[in-house]
This record gives C-alpha cells, structure tokens and sequence, in this order.
C-alpha cells in the first residue's frame, strides 16, 4: 500500500536495556524448555492440572467482586464535566490481533476489510520462505499446553517494525523476524491467544468498552512510545533533545511535560511505582525533573516519588501508620488512596516488570496487577463514579498486525519523517515517525460498560486529547482547558480523544453478569506459571486453517 493509501485508511476518524529487541532474559528460545519445574507430574496430569486452573479463571466470575457488581450497572448518566479523575497505565509489547484477533465483533480475523498484499494473497498470508506454503497465517499459542504465556520477545526496534510496515504493503513480518529472531522465534509473530489464555483481559472488553482502531504511536519500541504518551511527541525534528527512537535513556528531554503543562494550569497529577519500576517514569527524562530546583516542590514530589511522598515532601500514605489504611507494599499505594477517597485529577500507573506484560512475563501477572488497581477504584463508590480509567499498551513487541497504520503524506507533513539521527545513534532514515500498529485499549469507567467496541481512529496522543476535551467541558478540578502544545497538527487531525466511547445519555443496561469468585487472577497466574515449563508452541508446518472470529453479544458505539 502506498503511503496516499495508508494516510487513507487511517485517517478519517471513523472508525533502558532492550533497546527494542528480545529483553535481556528471554531465554526460553523457543526450543523445548526444562521440565524440571514440573517436580515430577506426568505431562497428562500436568496439562489436566493447568486447564483445569485456567478454566475456573476463563468462567463468569474472572472479575474481582466490585468490579463485577460496576460492570453489571446501567451506563452512568451525565456530562464530562462529572469526570473528575482520569487514570492512567500502560502495559507492555502486545498487538491487538495478538491479544483480541477472534474477539467478536471486533475488527479481527475476520476483517472484511483486510488489505491485500502486493503478491495478491490476504495479509493474513504473510510471505514465509521456511514454510511449505509459502505463507504462514495466525495460529493459537495455547497458554494451557504449551509456554507460551512466556514466549519470548520478538525484534521490535526502529528498523524492525518499519521493515514489518514495509511502506504500507504489510508483508514484512514473518522475513523480518526469521531474519532477526531466527527461524522457531521468528514464527512467534503470527501467534495469538483466546479468552481461555488471557481470561481477565477479554473479561474486561467483554464487560467494558474496547477499542479496535487504537495504534501506538511510533513505529518503534517502547520509550518514544511511553514519551508521546505522556508528553504527545518523541520530538521527530530533534529539536527538543530528540528525536528519541530506541530504548535507551534519552539525552534530558526540554520541551513541556504532560505533567507540568497540567500543574501549570492548576491541576493536580500523580504517579505510582516502586524503586523497581522507576525506569518507565518518562518525566525523569526531562530536564527540569532531573534538576529538580527548577519545578515547585509539590510537582516534583508528586511524580518523582511513586506516591511516596506528600505534596511538602513529608512521608505519605504508603507505609505511614497514621493513615487509616497504611500500605505496607509500595505498590499498593493507589489501593490506599483510593480507599482513602484522593486521586489526583490525573493518575499515571507504573507497573512492576514482572507484571509488565512485556514477553516474557506472564499476561496473568498482568492481570492480577490491574484487578488489584481496578477493584481498587470500584471499591469507592464515589471514586469509581468520578474516574475514567484507561488500558492500554505501548507497542506491539514483534506480533502481528493485520491493519495498515495511519501515516502521512510526506509532501503535507514534512516534519512528521525523521531525518537525522537520534543522538543515541539510530538513523532516522528518512522513515515516517508512525503511527505505529494497533495495540489493545480498554476504557473502564461507569460511561463505557456494557461489553461495547469503540472504532474511532486513537493513538497515545489520545489520552492527552481526552484530557483537552474534559477541562474544556469543566471536568477534573474544573480550573480551564488545557493544551499539550507538543502534540502535532497531523495528529490532531487523525486522531480522536476518546470522548465518543462514553455513553454519556445511554440508559441501556449492560449485559455483564455480576457473579465472582474470589482469587480467581491468582489462580490464573498460578496456571500460567506452571504451564510456562512446558515447551514452547511448535511451528505451524503446510497444513494451515485461517482463525475465525465468533459472533457475539458485543456491540458497536
């Protein structure tokens, strides 16, 4: 597909150490891995065992218990001013088709608008050399009999996700990864899983609003991503300390923070995380919050702490023992403060790694991270009907994507191509800075109940558009609109900002059944890490069935 092509397809609103290949750790090569955690258990009963597991964790009841009972509500009436809090994480290196490609009713495997490729075949025929067809189309990656909750991760730098794109054609992803990746990991890309393998994510699209034209913004790895995320740019021109295209700490980034353009205007912001997971704190990398004399105490202390610390710098809630529900975990410090009724206007989570969701951890210990979180918030009555809290991931690590991604026309958006090189090092090329391919989003609040799939065009700018979108309309604390400034022209106009997946005047009740059963994440985790010792899902040989997407009660905003 021609870049005029692919500028078309998406742009009517309708509808630091991995440095971007596999993480460091990933040794489970996708060859057969020990069976030693297995303590002896025959393969039989060990599959028995991990099914059985997984399948209690796939029932009704995945959701923890006031999540469950918000879910089963009618749609929350109102304006976006009555949205006070925004929230939001983002989670690590899946696509959409990975994680949501037979969902029902989303735009899937069964897309009949899916792009043909240059040689004529469905892009779902990706050209693959080491096949006896040729191609090699999507197939299951069962979490339950074989590893591949921890597969392992796939190339995903600059170079490799362009390479992929391959300037719209969509045909570079299985030459890409045999030829990075190598011949058994390489096929990985074309890997996708089902509601039995991640049961908590499709529990929450199934009871929420998911969206299905959602891309990352970059085509490239995590840290541009997570910058344009919570600052609306990587700084394509270099202007700004940029253009920021790999994984790697980046030289002090000077242009305005999300953070700081939202404290500026009078609202209140906060992160949360831990020592451990510091590193995807992106306002560390901007030169004022690395000299931090120059930012107002209060600032500084509220996203450079993970929560740890007051406004005045003072100890805070996690961990203090005056507080009625003291954490003694520093990752529970959104927990407190929810119990405690205090969430700032905007909420930026932080994982821990091992919850990451980046291969290969576990998409289950992901999942118990955002019930905890999420129950969390639904706990509080008054905080879950004020909140909008967003799910979403930073790029799509090497996996398949079947939807050609926005990208512009170079002669109208000259400065959305990168030319020079980063100053870590990485040549620009000349290549278009993204959009880069779907990835799975999910908007939970009491306005998106109801199981519904939201199509509108969304990038990692979108979030921040939201946040223009509310002050404008009186919402969080209600001081004025704000502007994220860094955010381009060309973005603007091809993205959406969210608000269209709020059923603000909808009084439908949701469909979503309101029974749980406590521990069930926990049990999922439990399956996945004992089924992650078996080998590695083998490579897909001549004989080849193309995945179909089942009908179902998930309907369209």
């Amino acid at each position: 597909m021609s870049n005029t092509a692919s500028e078309q397809a998406g742009s009517a609103r309708a509808g630091s150490a991995h440095s971007g290949s596999a993480r460091t750790g990933s040794a489970h090569s996708g060859s057969a891995r020990s069976g030693s955690a297995r303590s002896g258990m025959s393969r039989r009963r060990f599959i028995t065992s991990a099914a059985t597991l997984a399948g209690a964790a796939g029932a009704a009841g995945v959701l923890p218990e006031s999540l469950a009972k918000a879910a089963a509500a009618s749609p929350a009436k109102g304006s976006l001013s009555q949205v006070k809090h925004v929230v939001y994480v983002m989670m690590e290196n899946r696509s959409f088709d990975h994680y949501f490609g037979i969902f029902p009713g989303a735009r899937g495997f069964s897309d009949p608008t899916a792009i043909r490729l240059p040689n004529g075949d469905s892009v779902f025929k990706q050209p693959d050399p080491a096949n006896p067809d040729g191609y090699l189309e999507p197939f299951h990656m069962s979490t339950i009999s074989t590893g591949a909750a921890a597969i392992p991760s796939l190339s995903h730098d600059w170079r490799d996700q362009h390479a992929s794109w391959n300037h719209g054609a969509m045909d570079g992803w299985m030459t890409t990864h045999l030829a990075s990746d190598g011949e058994v990991n390489g096929s990985y890309t074309m890997g996708y899983f089902t509601r039995e393998d991640i049961p908590f994510h499709w529990a929450l699209a199934e009871s929420f609003t998911l969206l299905d034209n959602y891309h990352c913004s970059i085509l490239g790895p995590t840290d541009p991503n997570r910058l344009v995320w919570m600052s609306g740019t990587n700084d394509p021109q270099g202007k700004f300390g940029g253009p920021v295209l790999e994984t790697v700490t980046p030289n002090p980034m000077t242009h305005p923070s999300a953070a700081e353009i939202l404290y500026d205007a009078g609202y209140s912001v906060k992160t949360y995380f831990s020592g451990a997971t510091s590193g995807f704190n992106v306002f560390s990398w901007f030169a004022n919050f690395q000299n931090r004399t120059t930012l107002p105490a209060a600032l500084y202390n509220s996203v450079m702490s993970g929560g740890t610390l007051y406004g005045d710098g003072t100890p805070g809630r996690v961990g203090d023992p005056t507080s009625p529900t003291a954490a003694a975990d520093p990752n529970l410090g959104f927990e407190e403060d929810c119990a405690n009724g205090v969430l700032a206007d905007v909420s930026w989570l932080y994982m821990p790694s091992a919850a990451d969701e980046h291969p290969p951890n576990l998409p289950a210990a992901g999942a118990q991270y955002l019930a905890s979180k999420l129950e969390a918030l639904a706990a509080n009555e008054d905080l879950w009907n004020s909140t909008v809290f967003v799910l979403n991931y930073d790029e799509n690590d090497g996996f398949f994507d079947h939807v050609p991604p926005p990208v512009p026309q170079p002669h109208k958006y000259p400065e959305e191509f990168v030319t020079v090189a980063s100053p870590k090092g990485t040549p620009g090329g000349g290549l278009p800075v993204g959009a880069g391919f779907r990835v799975p989003c999910i908007i939970v609040s009491p306005w998106t109940v109801g199981g519904r799939i939201f199509s509108e065009v969304s990038d990692h700018t979108s979030g921040l558009q939201f946040i223009e979108t509310l002050t404008a309309a009186g919402g969080l604390s209600g001081n004025g609109p704000v502007t994220f400034t860094p955010i381009s022209k060309w973005r603007r106009r091809t993205f959406g900002d969210f608000t269209g997946a709020l059923r603000l005047h909808d009084r439908k009740p949701a469909p979503s059944n309101p029974q749980f059963e406590p521990g069930t994440t926990a049990a999922n985790l439990a399956a996945q890490t004992t089924a992650a010792a078996q080998p590695m899902p083998p490579r897909p040989g001549a004989t080849q069935t193309m995945p179909k997407q089942s009908h179902g009660p998930t309907t369209k905003n």
